[in-house]
Order: C-alpha cells, then sequence, then structure tokens
C-alpha cells in the first residue's frame, strides 16, 4: 500500500483557458471533496441496483419490521396494499423505478496509480489534468484512512475507532453482476456488491472507494484540511501558466511550510510509460 490516494481531476476549465477549473480549484484551495451520485458517473452500470420483479404481503410486512414503522402506521399501509392486491406488481415496479431514480447514493473514488495512461486520458483531459495525493494514515493492518474535518461525516459511516477517517474499500473488478435485492429478505450483501462490484474492463483504474448515502454526509462536499494534500501531479500537457497558479495556491495560507510535493509527468523514452519529475519551485 501506497502512502497515498490519488485523485485525477480537469485543471484547465476549458480548452486554452487561462483559469483553473472550478471544482479543482475548490478542492486545491478549500480542500472540498464532491460525492457525485453514481448516475453522474461514465459507466451506466455503476451503483445500479437489480431489485427482485416480484414482491408479497409478507415481504412487505417484513420490510416494514426492518424499518421500525410503527403499528398503526404498519396497519394502514398493509390494508391499502392488501385492498390493492392485484395492482401489487404494478405498485412495486413503480417503487422499484422510484427508487433507482431517487437513489441517494454517493460515491467518492480514488486510485491507488497515479502514473497510469488511461487514468490521465479518461479522467485528467487528455493528460493536461492533474492528480491530487492525499496523505493516508495506517489505522490497522489492513485499513488505511484519510482525514477530514470534524463534522462532515456521521458516525454511520466513521468508524468509530477511528473517528473523522474515511476509509476507502478496494473495487472487486468481475464478471459476476451483483444478484437482485429482495426488499423481504434485506440481503444487504447484494448492496454492497452493486456499490462495489466493477466490470472487469474497469480494473486498470486500481480504484478505492467511500460509498456513503445522503443521510451519512453533514456537508457535501465534505471537507478535508489542505495540508492533507501530499503531492500533485500535472499531467505531461499541463499548462505552465495553470501549473504557475497552482503553485501561488499552495504557497499561501492556510498551506503550511513546505506544502505538497509538485510533480509533473514525463514519458519514459522508449516505453508507454510515465514518470513523475519533481518541480523546481
Amino acid at each position: 500500500m501506497g502512502k497515498c490516494f490519488y485523485k485525477y481531476r480537469q485543471l484547465a476549465a476549458s480548452e486554452n483557458a487561462t483559469e483553473i477549473h472550478p471544482f479543482t480549484l475548490s478542492l486545491i484551495q478549500k480542500g472540498e471533496l464532491y460525492f457525485p451520485s453514481p448516475f453522474e458517473f461514465n459507466d451506466p452500470f455503476d451503483g445500479v441496483i437489480n431489485y427482485s420483479k416480484t414482491i408479497t404481503i409478507t415481504d412487505i410486512k417484513k420490510l416494514m419490521d426492518r424499518l421500525s414503522i410503527s403499528e398503526e402506521q404498519k396497519s394502514s399501509l398493509l390494508l391499502h396494499y392488501q385492498n390493492n392486491f392485484l395492482q401489487l406488481p404494478k405498485i412495486y415496479a413503480s417503487m422499484r423505478q422510484n427508487l433507482q431514480k431517487k437513489s441517494d447514493l454517493r460515491i467518492f473514488c480514488f486510485s491507488k496509480n497515479p502514473l497510469n495512461i488511461l487514468m490521465w486520458s479518461h479522467y485528467a483531459n487528455s493528460h493536461t489534468g492533474v492528480c491530487i495525493g492525499f496523505k493516508t494514515y495506517q489505522l490497522d493492518e489492513r485499513a488505511f484512512g484519510i482525514r477530514v474535518q470534524e463534522n462532515c461525516v456521521n458516525n454511520k459511516l466513521l468508524e468509530a475507532n477511528f473517528p473523522n477517517m474515511l476509509i476507502p474499500i478496494p473495487v472487486n473488478y468481475t464478471s459476476h453482476v451483483a444478484g437482485e435485492y429482495d426488499f423481504g429478505k434485506g440481503n444487504a450483501e447484494v448492496l454492497i456488491e452493486a456499490f462495489l462490484n466493477k466490470a472487469i474492463d474497469w480494473q486498470y483504474e486500481q480504484e478505492y472507494r467511500v460509498v456513503a448515502t445522503s443521510d451519512t454526509l453533514l456537508k457535501n462536499p465534505v471537507m478535508i484540511d489542505v495540508n492533507e494534500i501530499e503531492e500533485i501531479i500535472f499531467g505531461l500537457r499541463a499548462s505552465s501558466l495553470l501549473i504557475e497558479q497552482v503553485k501561488d495556491i499552495v504557497f499561501k495560507s492556510p498551506y503550511k511550510r513546505p506544502g505538497p510535493k509538485l510533480y509533473q509527468c514525463q514519458r519514459i523514452s522508449g516505453t508507454y510509460a510515465l514518470k513523475k519529475v519533481l518541480l523546481s519551485v
């Protein structure tokens, strides 16, 4: 395990821009980590939950028991479903569709590899962007965390033993598609598979994820101290003008000296590979 988790980002606000992209600027300048919905991702299979196609009154009862619904409300809902039993499949199909559309799932993605040429092409605007490395803290023999500011994430997401630490989990690359989620069974392991499994085609990303829901994020974006940024790597095609703007930012408050290390990618002669070269300041 390396010392950083990395985030590839666009650097320029637009083609031939003279200003840093606002989302990248807010990350470097303010420490903002925005957790997007999987519906914003470039993979239409990502975070999609396959719900079971049928539901029974027994399933509904089990679901309400797990949700701790009051007895009065439970009786009212059961009466509604029993009186509309023949319409139940249609009601359930509509429920599944609405849940999928209104999913409050939020995912922040990292990579462990800052020198992958495909990642630079796909997520850093054809090597004109930037890759930002965040400090990691070894929490136990397996887990590494990223420190966030207090009051950003509630205890449902943070490990109780490691307060104010996001703990990225490795993505599993597989040809196996997650099974169906059954409301009656509440088979949560299927949901975990849907969130953390990706097609094997994506394995070059070496991705780690922090998965949350809207109610576990007290703030979105989640805030970190900018001094938790360990290094900033510029793409081999990055604008020299924008590189100087980033340098200017990290040499001012609230950054502390010596600040993050600044690198730029270079080709390794005779190979299809990159190296990072320390920039003079």
